[in-house]
């Protein structure tokens, strides 16, 4: 049996968990900002994160298409194969170019019916959100592509890469938010230009890495791959569980919108500051879950299970900790969070008032996400699917009717129920791991 090192999941993790980090804080920078612009203030926070919020659906629905290269070419390292997957990787390529492409161009023209159907936006919202939608939706082709290629590094067993191109964008993306918004004053539309000016520089240095590091490029491959359409069986059930997660997200977002009164837009922008607050702390310990993935699928690829469950062990109680120290410091740091994100007092109030289920969500997102990680990283997508769709039927819209109808929680309500949607997902990972893949275990390794 061969032991993972502490030394080697951190050469993964954490330069993980830097460029994972910076996924998030593009959009939560835009949150900030907008927090903070003098006019219009909930208006223009609510339009970021109603907009933010359909853009991320539309990604990580449709990044699942290369989320499985991960494993495939994580396997194919372990096997000491890569030279058999480049058709492979160029066809997903591919794949992601045209699906970003034709995305933008259909959501574009479709965008104020999106908007005013799906998000039930007006007025001076439905405003602020057409013009950060007409220029965001142009960056989905250059995340779509450079999340890609992402997944191609880390199957490499390389997360270092990510990580400087990401905070490259990051710091493009804060720079400019500055430039456009206090310089040039062009509020809402001068984030879009920020967050757009980084998501094309992350695309090009990561096609420029791609080319000179690694055996991967684009090119045109005549058939398809043996491994294509395994490929895609894996990418569908990843689509089923982010389509159901983006449902979930959307379906609070609208209720959260709906819970304003005489066009009050106080709660949907307090909604949206806690969700970028719960997305950031994920990527705090979602590097160690991404660096199992990783290991993971190189041991499973050689039917290592010893391997797997010492690793899994040993990232059990890193994640634990991490989620139970983001935990800690939310609770010491509370008021000065509220006031960081926004000067609008009554955004503020019902923040204070909300914040506290966030917080209590740590530790038990943390394992969640260990679980989920190490599933992807085998490619044994269906049980991950399967374990969505019953958290999702059987816990997140039975908590969140009751906390409603019943209740009458109001916002609380709606993250009350994040909470026990989190429960079930890790539980019934959790469970499915210790009945099933535990007995493998005990195995001899090969």
């Amino acid at each position: 049996m061969k032991r993972i090192t502490t030394q080697e999941i951190n050469r993964l993790a954490l330069p993980a968990i830097v460029s994972g980090v910076i996924e998030p804080v593009i959009s939560l920078t835009d949150t900030v900002m907008a927090g903070h612009i003098a006019v219009n203030t909930k208006e223009v926070l609510g339009a970021v994160g109603v907009v933010t919020s359909f853009l991320s659906a539309l990604l990580w629905i449709f990044i699942q298409s290369s989320r499985a290269i991960t494993s495939q070419v994580a396997h194919a390292y372990g096997q000491g194969r890569l030279s058999q997957v480049k058709g492979l990787v160029a066809q997903i390529l591919l794949l992601s170019l045209g699906i970003s492409f034709f995305s933008s161009i259909i959501t574009f023209a479709c965008s104020e019916f999106i908007l005013e159907r799906f998000y039930d936006a007006e007025g001076t919202l439905l405003d602020y959100c057409l013009d950060y939608f007409h220029i965001r939706v142009w960056g989905f082709p250059f995340t779509l592509l450079t999340l890609t290629i992402h997944s191609i590094f880390r199957g490499f067993q390389n997360t270092s890469w990510s990580m400087y191109i990401s905070i490259l964008g990051g710091l493009i993306n804060l720079v400019f938010n500055y430039i456009f918004v206090y310089i040039f004053h062009w509020d809402i539309k001068g984030l879009a230009w920020a967050s757009l000016l980084a998501q094309g520089t992350m695309f090009v240095v990561s096609v420029v890495i791609m080319y000179k590091r690694t055996p991967f490029k684009f090119f045109w491959v005549n058939g398809l791959h043996p491994k294509f359409m395994e490929s895609i069986r894996m990418s569908a059930d990843l689509l089923i569980r982010s389509s159901l997660l983006q449902a979930v997200l959307y379906f609070s977002f609208s209720k959260a919108t709906l819970l304003g009164v005489n066009g009050d837009h106080t709660i949907v922008a307090t909604h949206t500051l806690l969700n970028q607050i719960w997305g950031f702390s994920t990527f705090l310990f979602d590097g160690y879950c991404n660096a199992g993935g990783l290991l993971s699928g190189r041991l499973y690829s050689t039917h290592q299970y010893q391997s797997i469950r010492e690793l899994v062990k040993q990232l059990f109680y890193v994640v634990l900790g991490i989620g139970c120290g983001i935990s800690v410091v939310y609770f010491l740091l509370y008021h000065q969070i509220g006031t960081f994100m926004t000067d609008n007092t009554d955004i503020s109030l019902l923040f204070y008032k909300n914040f506290w289920i966030v917080i209590l969500m740590q530790p038990i997102t943390a394992i969640t996400f260990l679980f989920a990680g190490i599933y992807k990283g085998m490619g044994i997508t269906g049980v991950l699917r399967n374990a969505f769709i019953i958290a999702t039927i059987f816990g997140f819209f039975p908590a969140f009717y009751i906390s409603q109808s019943i209740l009458e929680w109001g916002l609380s309500g709606i993250w009350a129920a994040f909470f026990v949607w989190m429960i079930f997902r890790g539980g019934i990972l959790f469970l499915h791991y210790l009945s099933f893949f535990y007995k493998r275990a005990m195995q001899p390794s090969i």
